[in-house]
């Protein structure tokens, strides 16, 4: 079964249509309340293929656990703290691509597909 990590609070916080969007994908939900350190984060990815991520700290070392299995990070919000540093690293991944995305065209994210 698709496993997606959410640990953005506002995602988690704000109330709106984009709970029932994700329940609706009948995916399992995993949540932990961000924003995670580095040895939280490296714990919490090894298992998913999806993460939507606040201001946790995205390292090398948290994409190389992550692999092979997550497909997809996408940081909720606004700003490119935490987008410029993964874009940067996902150039290092053999067949990595880094795009840009918005989820229901409101919440802007910036997305990595292994």
């Amino acid at each position: 079964m698709t496993r997606i990590l959410v640990t953005t609070t506002s995602f988690q916080d704000t109330p709106g249509e984009h709970h029932q969007v994700l329940a609706d994908t009948g995916w399992e939900i995993v949540t932990a309340r961000g924003p995670l350190t580095e040895t939280d984060t490296l714990a919490a990815v090894g298992e998913v293929d999806g993460y939507i991520c606040g201001d946790d700290a995205i390292t090398r070392a948290v994409l190389e656990r992550a692999r092979p299995r997550l497909q997809v990070l996408s940081k909720y919000g606004i700003g490119v703290a935490i987008g410029t540093r993964p874009l940067r690293l996902s150039t290092a991944w053999n067949g990595s691509r880094a795009s840009r995305n918005s989820f229901r065209g409101s919440i802007t994210s910036r997305c990595i597909r292994t």
